[in-house]
């Protein structure tokens, strides 16, 4: 495909997004190869970074999702898309974490931008709207935490009573809350929905609703009651010391 084609192709892709419903099988179905086409064809900035891989995720996320905002600024069409890509991508390479993490903290979120989870929300009793961690020595913060999150991580890992391995989007057993917990929360650098539904070839919608639906079971509420349990197993109660 030479560029003349190549540009046709795009366009007539991007028309598709712009003209189809959100959730509509066309449009999907658009966006997936308007994202193929891109990663194969267009010359976007690159970066030593050793995080590079996940900014680059980041800008493919952030264009399957806001496709129809583009607006060419010049006559040639498919380097205007160019341009406006390498933008949004410069700054999730300036964004990238330095070398030496910082300290962790409650209000640090976990996962990717997406997951939209903090620990702070992780450690939350939503019956009495108290994280279980709130009263603790702010210097000492840390360390707990750190604690915490580990004992978390080993039980997922481990999950002895297989719930999560039994919670998955439906004809999807391999792509379980255990596999999403793992791969969206603790993983370095963590993956994302997008990344997960293409790997399983599964709808990114009902992914999405296996992981964060409002109002049945999903992934993060029972990571949450996980979380809970081993603070309340370990005696890590509101206003005492772990």
């Amino acid at each position: 495909m030479d560029d003349i084609q190549l540009e046709v192709e795009l366009i007539r892709l991007f028309n598709i997004v712009c003209q189809s419903a959100a959730d509509s099988r066309e449009r999907t179905k658009a966006v997936n190869r308007f994202l193929i086409l891109c990663q194969q064809s267009l010359k976007l900035i690159k970066s030593n970074h050793p995080d590079y891989p996940h900014a680059l995720n980041q800008t493919w996320d952030w264009l399957g999702t806001n496709i129809q905002n583009f607006k060419p600024t010049s006559s040639s069409w498919i380097e205007s898309l160019q341009r406006w890509i390498n933008g949004y991508l410069y700054w999730r390479i300036k964004d990238l974490i330095p070398t030496t993490p910082p300290p962790l903290s409650l209000e640090q979120p976990i996962g990717n931008d997406k997951v939209n989870l903090t620990y702070k929300d992780l450690l939350r009793d939503e019956k009495h709207e108290f994280s279980l961690l709130d009263n603790l020595i702010k210097e000492e913060e840390a360390e707990y935490l750190k604690n915490v999150i580990e004992k978390i991580s080993l039980y997922v890992e481990k999950d002895p009573d297989n719930i999560l391995r039994n919670f998955y989007p439906k004809g999807y057993p391999k792509c379980n809350c255990q596999l999403l917990i793992k791969r969206l929360i603790f993983k370095k650098p963590p993956a994302t929905l997008a990344d997960i539904a293409r790997e399983f070839d599964i709808k990114y919608q009902s992914l999405n609703t296996c992981w964060q639906h409002t109002q049945r079971q999903n992934c993060r509420k029972l990571l949450k009651e996980i979380a809970h349990k081993i603070c309340q197993d370990n005696c890590y109660q509101l206003g005492e010391k772990l």
